[in-house]
Order: structure tokens, then C-alpha cells, then sequence
């Protein structure tokens, strides 16, 4: 049998730049990844200048894995510089990748001289690197799959079930997250391992569906003591979908969360991130959905960096990009929109839309 810690360590995706990443590691010691896995991806614009002649300009839709440290110049003790992975790499062209690869997000920080530091510690030349363009267009290419295990509506659970009543205590209707949502039970799971089996069997189990199918699942602990709460079905790509985007993006507004709970509370209108971060592929995603309509943004402020990085989203998801504008729901400390009652959170959201002008009424 192959003990837990043993078979966490086959979860862990491989850097795409594990020469720059390793140099890290010799820096620093400690080295975070955030976007994991995801390759820069661009498009060319083309426009006139004045003179007639055409040109062209590369606009990031998504920069793609990064590598966070403490930044050695400002004190920093949460992970706030950045380096993408495709520093210190070269286009198929022969150009340089270093504009804007390394930043440091802390404010009055003086890290001018941190890519000449970084250098020795890089002993590989400068790779080439492939080029990676999008067409917004593409559609990207899920495999459909099933729910794992022996699988039960939780609409049909026995009264007394422990998962029944960890749903009721959370104040939810078993039968409309049954019938809305497809929420199911798993009683068995059929895997190799214990570690795996553990974190489905004996978990509710949320089908995630995109583009008319299922392509994955996330599991929820019944319990407060389990770790970890939830689990995603390995190899989902959460940064390149949104949970409910099939059907909150039949609405002219929205409402964008970070978890499945959390869209559970708001209702059909939600997506939900699956996470704690916005890539670049979900603003994509939010813009076509509701560029004509207006966004909301309702996120778990838990902690300063909860802010920080609220901000950070919000600015993604600017307001001149919506017809009717976009806007951050402040949460008291401590709550969350899948703890609170839904009118309760429905009356702020519109409360706070009427403050901005955002005719809800008529965006059905």
C-alpha cells in the first residue's frame, strides 16, 4: 500500500522552466508557483499608422506560470516577486523575453538590479522559445468523463444521512442542489490507492460541466475537520473554463465567486473560478459573456493579501470593459457567500449596483 505522503508527491506538476525554477530554489531557498502549468499565450493586433502603413502589436491574454519569491530589496515576506517562467529566454527571432518578466507587486520597491543578481545563479544559456498564440475562438479541447465511483443524488439520501446534514446546516436545499446543480453522494470509490480513495468516497462530488458536457468534478469534505476539503479531479483545467459558464452566460449579469458553494448561494447567474486566483483565460471568458451587460465580483476577504488581491482582480476585470460596468462586493470580515442567507447577499449585490447606476432590472 503506498502511504500518503508518497503518492501526494505524483500530483506535482513539473515546472515548464526547471532550469530557471531549480536556480530559484539555489537563491532562495523557497519558491511558489502560481498559473501553474500555463504557457504564454498572445495575439497579434493589426493597425494604420498615420502614414497609411500597416503595423503590428502582441496583446498578452494570458502571461502564463510564474515563480514567487520573497523580494530580496523590500523586506518581503509574502511571495510578492514575480518571474515568469520565460525569463532569460529567447524568440524564435532572437529576441530577448524580458519585458516585464520580473515584477515586484510591493509598492515603492527598488529591485533594479535583481535580473544582473538572478544571472549566476542561471547557468544554462538563453533557451529558445516557442511561440504560443491564441484565437479567442478556439475552443478548448475537454474530454468528457464521469462522476467517480458509486454515485448517489444527495436528493435521495435517507433522512439523517451525515451528508444530508451537513448540507442543511449550511442552510441549503438538498433537492435544488440535487436538480440544479447535480449534486451527488459518492458511496464507493473505485481506485487503487487509499490516499485517492479517501478523498472522493464518503465526499459530495460536484459535476463540473463546460460546453454541454462533464469534464471533471471537485469533491467537498461533510465534515470541518478533513484535509483537504475539497479536491479536483486531477487534470481539470480549471484556469482555461468557468464552473457554470454554460448557463450564467445566458445572463446580461453576472456574478463571479471563487467557489462551488459560493455559486450555489447566488444561483444560476454565478461562475465560479475553482480557486482563489482570475487567469487571463477567465477574463477572456467574463468579457464575452458580459462586455454588453455588467459584472459583479464577490470574493472572500479573509486577510490583507485577500485584499490585495481583490484589487488585483478587480483591475482585471476593469469597468470601461462592461457596458454597465463592473464591481467588488465588499463582504464583512469573516463571511463568505456561501455562509451567507441568499436574499441577504442578493439585497447587497443590488444594493450596490443601484449605488453605480446599474440598471439590474433590466438585464434579465
Amino acid at each position: 500500500m503506498m502511504k500518503p505522503e508518497a503518492q501526494r508527491v505524483e500530483f506535482v506538476a513539473k515546472p515548464l522552466n526547471t532550469k530557471l525554477y531549480e536556480a530559484l530554489l539555489r537563491r532562495f531557498g523557497i519558491v511558489k508557483i502560481s498559473n501553474e502549468g500555463q504557457r504564454w499565450l498572445s495575439r497579434v493586433r493589426l493597425g494604420m499608422l498615420e502614414t497609411a502603413v500597416k503595423h503590428s502589436s502582441e496583446e498578452v491574454v494570458d502571461s502564463g506560470e510564474h515563480y514567487r519569491v520573497n523580494c530580496p530589496y523590500c523586506n518581503d515576506k509574502r511571495y510578492r516577486l514575480y518571474i515568469n517562467y520565460r525569463w532569460n529566454t529567447y524568440s524564435l527571432e532572437g529576441k530577448p523575453f524580458g519585458r516585464y518578466l520580473i515584477y515586484c507587486f510591493n509598492e515603492n520597491c527598488n529591485m533594479s538590479n535583481f535580473e544582473e543578481e538572478l544571472k549566476p545563479y542561471v547557468t544554462q544559456r538563453p533557451t529558445i522559445g516557442r511561440p504560443h498564440e491564441l484565437e479567442l475562438d478556439k475552443t478548448e479541447n475537454f474530454k468528457e468523463v464521469t462522476l467517480p465511483g458509486q454515485c448517489v443524488p444527495v436528493c435521495s439520501l435517507p433522512d439523517g444521512h451525515p451528508a444530508l446534514q451537513y448540507i442543511k446546516a449550511r442552510k441549503f436545499d438538498p433537492g435544488e442542489l440535487s436538480v440544479e446543480w447535480g449534486l451527488h453522494y459518492c458511496a464507493t470509490a473505485p481506485v487503487s490507492d487509499d490516499y485517492h480513495a479517501g478523498l472522493v468516497r464518503g465526499r459530495l462530488i460536484i459535476p463540473v460541466f463546460w460546453h454541454g458536457k462533464m469534464v471533471g468534478w471537485q469533491t467537498r469534505a461533510i465534515d470541518e475537520k478533513s484535509s483537504p476539503k475539497y479536491y479536483t479531479m486531477p487534470g481539470l483545467k480549471k484556469t482555461k473554463m468557468l464552473f457554470n459558464g454554460d448557463r450564467a452566460s445566458q445572463y446580461k449579469f453576472g456574478v463571479v465567486v471563487e467557489g462551488v458553494f459560493d455559486a450555489f448561494r447566488v444561483g444560476p447567474r454565478a461562475v465560479a473560478v475553482l480557486g482563489c486566483e482570475l487567469s487571463y483565460k477567465h477574463r477572456e471568458l467574463i468579457l464575452d459573456y458580459w462586455s454588453t451587460g455588467a459584472v459583479c465580483i464577490v470574493l472572500d476577504p479573509e486577510a490583507l493579501d485577500d485584499l490585495e488581491r481583490m484589487e488585483r482582480i478587480s483591475a482585471m476585470l476593469n469597468p470601461t470593459n462592461f457596458r454597465w460596468g463592473s464591481f467588488t462586493l465588499m463582504l464583512p470580515y469573516g463571511e463568505d457567500p456561501g455562509s451567507m442567507d441568499r436574499d441577504t447577499l442578493w439585497n447587497m449585490i443590488i444594493a450596490y449596483a443601484h449605488n453605480r447606476n446599474i440598471p439590474l432590472a433590466s438585464m434579465r
